[in-house]
């Protein structure tokens, strides 16, 4: 099952201490055969990136999940 998560907060860094619970559902989403995403606000007009291998599409951007 694709799941994509609409989210206000999401970590930018693996140092970052933002909703760790969030990033260990999604583990576990994925370990159980999910295809997980992340639409999280931009920060700073940052471009789309991965985080702890989930893809984190920003809100500043044109792009729908899964697609270009």
């Amino acid at each position: 099952m694709r799941i994509l998560h609409v989210v206000t907060a999401f970590p930018r860094t693996p140092d970052d201490v933002i909703v760790p619970w969030l990033v260990e559902l999604l583990k576990r989403l994925q370990a159980a055969g999910h295809e997980v995403e992340v639409f999280t606000s931009s920060y700073r007009g940052a471009p789309d990136q991965v985080f702890a291998e989930f893809p984190c599409i920003g809100s500043g951007t044109s792009r729908v999940a899964g697609r270009n």
